[in-house]
């Protein structure tokens, strides 16, 4: 347990010298003169901070309780101690800040930015004025983030072993290369999320869902898994065979090589006779990502949550193809033929999909109507989709952060909720698209 000091500990500060230290301090973020802004010990509960710039601000162990900063920065600030708990910090920027030993519990940090932040425990000593010393927060109290709201949040690479995380959301958000090492993640949610790189090695995940998450490369030695979700994650063989041991997956079916050009064969006189002749192919979960599908015809195939990271796609046919939770990550599929295809969840990162074309196509049960190119909650960062044509695509909730979207058309698409954050996007077509909370930067 902490040992919190009594409450005359912490300054309090007015509205209007508030005030007047953020200006300071902003001025001074500029070259311009002013202060350097050192809050520590306040007590700023209940603020507003909304957009302010508190960027290498000395806030060690401040009172953060239910402040309204929404937007504001905390890029490189000094937060060791720091209790935010139940504060509203949706979007805000707390880049490589010194979050060790905070309370962030019930916090909400819905899109967040915790890139390289430190979370890890640690110990926060004062002296009184009498000499004595006391403890506020002792190194073996984790760093709190107990039903917090993460979702979409970017810890990428941030330090959060030995960290208490029971029942956060952390949905869709971003924990590339993060260090989660003996975290205590029991119940949280990380359906979505992307764990690439990341070390949960001796966690507790325990109940976590895992639904749809990304799970590449993951460290998950001596990690207690028990009752999770992992329906659609993106999984390679490492954290196949650790989830296969706790019997949450089924182990891969090795792929028969040797039958595949037979299987393409009838999944081709199946396509040519509408149908009536053939078979359809149908390879769900396997790994294809050494097979050369160049120029191949996979109309109507469904390759549900495949692994075909760097596969051979470039010019393949994919319409009405269903590659949903598919691992795509630096596939070629320049120049393919994607109309009607089904990407939802996909995991497209790095991908090429440049003069790729994924125009609706019209259903041929049910007349008067069109069947869209789906690309909802899809990753696409940093995928190459120059002049790809994707208009009348469902691309809700889908990542296009850093893409190159020179040329490409989205006439009609609904991009509700998706995001564009660093994309190249000149030339890009967005007549009568839906930008319902759509992100740009």
């Amino acid at each position: 347990m902490s040992t919190f000091p009594p409450a005359n500990l912490w300054t309090a500060i007015g509205q209007a010298q508030l005030q007047r230290r953020l200006a300071a301090h902003e001025t001074w973020l500029k070259g311009l003169g002013g202060e350097a802004a050192d809050l520590s010990f306040h007590d700023l509960s209940g603020f507003t901070l909304i957009g302010r710039d508190l960027s290498r601000a000395d806030l060690t162990g401040a009172l953060f309780h239910r402040v309204a900063a929404r937007h504001a920065r905390f890029e490189r600030a000094k937060l060791f101690g720091a209790d935010l708990r139940l504060g509203r910090l949706q979007g805000a920027n707390f880049d490589s800040a010194d979050l060790r030993g905070a309370v962030l519990r019930g916090a909400d940090l819905t899109g967040a930015v915790l890139t390289g932040a430190d979370l890890r425990p640690a110990q926060l000593v004062i002296r009184l004025p009498n000499g004595e010393t006391r403890v506020i927060r002792s190194e073996s109290d984790p760093t709190d983030i107990t039903n917090a709201r993460l979702r979409g949040a970017d810890l990428s690479g941030a330090l959060l072993g030995r960290g208490s995380t029971v029942g956060a959301d952390l949905s869709r958000a971003v924990l590339r290369d993060a260090n989660l090492d003996m975290a205590d993640l029991r119940n949280a949610s990380l359906a979505g999320a992307v764990l690439e790189g990341a070390s949960l090695a001796g966690a507790n995940l325990e109940g976590v869902s895992f639904r749809g998450a990304v799970l590449l490369n993951v460290h998950l030695e001596r990690a207690h898994l028990a009752r999770n979700d992992v329906t659609g994650a993106v999984l390679d063989r490492n954290s196949r065979e650790t989830l296969a041991a706790s019997g949450l997956v089924a182990p891969q079916a090795p792929f028969a090589a040797e039958t595949f050009p037979e299987r393409l064969a009838r999944h081709h006189e199946w396509v040519e006779s509408g149908g009536t002749r053939g078979e359809r192919l149908v390879l769900e979960d396997a790994d294809l990502g050494d097979v050369d599908l160049r120029g191949v015809d996979l109309s109507g195939a469904s390759l549900k949550s495949c692994h075909l990271a760097g596969a051979r796609l470039a010019g393949a046919r994919l319409t009405l193809a269903d590659l949903s939770g598919a691992d795509l990550a630096q596939a070629d599929l320049s120049g393919a033929e994607l109309s009607g295809a089904d990407f939802t969840e996909a995991f497209l990162v790095e991908a090429r999909l440049a003069d790729a074309r994924g125009g609706a196509v019209a259903s041929d049960r049910v007349p008067g109507t069109v069947i869209r190119t789906r690309l909802a909650g899809a990753r696409l960062w940093r995928a190459d989709l120059a002049r790809a044509d994707l208009r009348q695509a469902d691309a809700r909730l889908a990542e296009f952060d850093r893409a190159d979207l020179t040329g490409t058309d989205f006439t009609g698409a609904d991009l509700s909720g998706a995001r564009f954050l660093g994309a190249k996007t000149e030339a890009t077509r967005l007549d009568d698209t839906t930008q319902t909370d759509t992100r740009w930067e």
